[in-house]
């Protein structure tokens, strides 16, 4: 194939492309760039002085340019150093061709394709030596600024583009990464079940044949952390535009998401990392025309160009809403200020599973296409539920649980998540993930204390409604309980904050199955909520303040509200809003469970009541909210269902058990908020009704 393509050189036209062959002097290293190379500076030193040196210009680097490429006079000059794959030990310019014809056809730039000398007649670091030569050549010897070149590579070559950044720290443009080898130990899952679909063997440093041991002098060989040579170890803070491309069936492909993963937990939000149903390892170079590839291309297409007014940002991953913000008191998206209308979906998840009891996706598009219909642009999910290791289930709790034990997780779950946040964009709405639950129906806070205990919850009194009756319970001791959960001297505290933060983490750092996009920039997500309905406590508004900040440090992005219901007063409410990280106030308004409605009223004295309550606790709210330059969100109200109660028996859940309270719900929140509102001059950022879809009762049925 190499003598084929060398013929055909003659015939540009034919193969669409021009090529210009450099040959690279050796132009020894900055010292400010050898201060950067770590274990390696002796042997990089020694490259332009000792065995590694080239004495005259042998290094060849390739400009590829597509016939494609129609970038017109009066553009910024950009270019791609691409380093190719083949373990450091095998492959080479003409048979990366196919590769630097797209990349140069896609990003409509010239790529420069380096020759770099390869184990085991070079030793490592010596292919790092050659990139840097490579690079300091674009800039000293081709006038490209530092800021217009592009590090890529494929596999070993994604290895050698980030080790060359790591040397150079320099403002590149960006980095592209296709299927990057960034660890060299073979240990994580994938290596074992995506075997059978991939094409490259296990790393073994102690096999002499392996690629590994080819490439490292032997006192070289326990080094298998050094960052230069396993990124995934590497502390890469302030990376550029980044874009990483993986296929679902590498062995690679979990190393490859746990070095996303730390990449992100270290603050760069503009990496872009996209997985491709069925690709292989370095699926764009060996199926050029399938349509993995294709999409593939398309997206790395955003790296420049001719029209810079439209590529903005040099790593896009595909045209995307921005992100909610606040403004002072306000809410904004992009250059539109945004009033959250909006109603809780506590269900999102486990009817967004696949497959199971819970599971129904052809429900999510009824609702949401309902929901959008009537105006509603935003709904509060729930990204956490935990089991019992006691067994105990009390009522309306959600099944099946996304944590069935600390730290383990349910990944079908996790999947049904992904798929219900892909789906918000299709019917135009955001939202509101909260990472926690005060209350018993999902686990919550309580199930946390009961983990890092192993003592069983004193569940509060409440309504059955499968036994009809009241259960026992104690609602202060409760309190009391699940209040150790924020208590620094509490027993309970170190385990039960350990389990908490790390399913932040864990959510917050996820990767959508569905969608591709990071949690942490996804535009479907309008803000975190740390817990629903955290209640009064001496340490909560330090809790609030801690994991704040920790939210704000995984994702610096996205809002961040405290969950808080605020009917304590302007004390309680300072204390959970007055933490720098947090963006959003939250508010909750619950007319008969305050005591300030009597449902069984037949006139409307009582709902003109709380509608009274209402616009009162709303002028305050507001005014708190605007003391601390936050806009405020309703972000639940309502009243209760008709059918609701002793002797309504499982007939309260369906669909048609809906009345009169419905209308009073919208009266109240029209007259209780929208007024209120207006009258406040801004910091009220909207409201969410707590709208509940009645289960069908098939399923209720299965559930008793």
């Amino acid at each position: 194939v190499a003598a084929i393509l060398q013929a055909l050189e003659s015939l540009p036209w034919a193969i669409g492309y021009a090529r210009t062959e450099y040959l690279v002097p050796n132009v020894g290293i900055e010292p400010r760039h050898l201060a950067n190379s770590g274990i390696w500076a002796e042997k990089l030193d020694a490259a332009s002085k000792g065995p590694f040196s080239r004495p005259g210009p042998t290094l060849r680097l390739d400009k590829i340019v597509s016939t494609r490429n129609t970038t017109t006079t009066g553009v910024r000059r950009k270019a791609v150093l691409y380093m190719h794959g083949g373990a450091f030990v095998t492959g080479g310019r003409f048979d990366n061709l196919p590769v630097a014809l797209s990349l140069s056809s896609s990003t409509e730039m010239p790529v420069y394709l380096l020759d770099y000398r390869l184990a085991p007649a070079t030793k490592y670091p010596g292919q790092l030596y050659d990139a840097y030569c490579a690079f300091r050549f674009l800039v000293d010897n081709l006038g490209y600024s530092i800021g217009d070149i592009v590090f890529a590579g494929d596999s070993a070559g994604g290895n050698l583009a980030l080790a060359l950044w790591q040397l150079t720290r320099e403002p590149v443009a960006g980095l592209v990464l296709l299927s990057p080898r960034v660890d060299v130990v073979s240990a994580r899952r994938s290596w074992k079940t995506n075997i059978e679909w991939d094409i490259l063997p296990e790393y073994n440093v102690e096999d002499p044949g392996s690629s590994l041991a080819q490439l490292l002098e032997q006192g070289d060989r326990q080094r298998l952390e050094d960052p230069f040579l396993a990124p995934i170890h590497a502390s890469l803070d302030a990376l550029p535009p980044t874009l990483i491309q993986a296929g679902t069936r590498e062995v690679m492909l979990d190393d490859i998401r746990e070095f996303v993963r730390r990449v992100r937990l270290q603050g760069n939000t503009d990496v872009v990392y996209t997985e491709y149903a069925g690709g292989f390892h370095v699926f764009q170079s060996f199926s050029l025309g399938a349509a993995n590839s294709v999409r593939a291309w398309k997206q790395v297409q955003h790296l420049g160009g001719t029209q810079p007014e439209q590529r903005q940002r040099v790593m896009a991953m595909a045209e995307a809403p921005p992100l909610v913000t606040a403004r002072g008191t306000r809410l904004w998206r992009g250059h539109s200020e945004y009033y959250i209308s909006g109603a809780n979906y506590w269900q999102a998840m486990n009817l967004g599973m696949a497959v199971g009891e819970s599971s129904d996706r052809a429900r999510v598009h009824e609702d949401l296409a309902q929901l959008q219909a009537i105006g509603i642009n935003t709904v509060r999910i729930l990204a956490s539920s935990e089991g019992s290791q006691f067994g105990e289930d009390p009522p309306g709790r959600l099944r099946p649980v996304l944590m069935p034990q600390p730290n383990s997780y349910n990944q079908s779950a996790l999947h049904g998540l992904d798929w219900f946040l892909a789906q918000l964009p299709k019917y135009n709405m955001t939202a509101v993930v909260s990472l926690g639950n005060y209350w018993t129906w999902s686990g919550g806070a309580a199930q946390l204390v009961s983990w890092a205990t192993n003592t069983s919850i004193p569940y509060p009194a409440q309504w059955d409604p499968v036994a009809q009756k009241m259960t026992a319970g104690d609602y202060q001791k409760y309190l009391d309980y699940t209040n150790r959960f924020f208590d620094p001297n509490d027993a309970a505290f170190p385990a039960a904050q350990q389990i908490y933060r790390n399913h932040i983490a864990k959510i917050i750092g996820r990767i959508n199955t569905v969608s591709a996009r990071p949690y942490a920039s996804d535009p479907a997500i309008l803000a975190w909520e740390l817990m629903n309905e955290p209640q009064r406590s001496p340490h909560v508004g330090r809790w609030i303040a801690d994991i704040a900040r920790l939210i704000r440090t995984l994702d610096p992005r996205h809002l961040v509200t405290p969950g808080a219901e605020c009917k304590d007063g302007a004390e309680w409410f300072d204390a959970m809003h007055r933490a720098p990280d947090i963006s959003l106030a939250s508010c909750h308004f619950w007319a008969a469970n305050w005591g300030l409605y009597n449902a069984t009223d037949p006139t409307d004295t009582s709902l003109d009541g709380a509608i009274g309550h209402m616009q009162r606790f709303m002028r305050d709210t507001a005014t708190w909210a605007h003391s601390l330059d936050l806009p405020v969100a309703l972000l639940e109200f309502g009243l209760g269902r008709d059918a609701w109660g002793p002797g309504a028996g499982l007939q309260a859940y369906q669909p048609e058990a809906q009345g009169s309270q419905g209308q009073r719900t919208r009266r109240l929140g029209v007259l209780g908020i929208r007024r209120q509102g207006k009258a406040a001059k801004g910091p009220i950022g909207g409201a969410n009704m707590d709208r509940r879809p009645a289960p069908r009762a098939r399923r209720l049925e299965q559930r008793v």
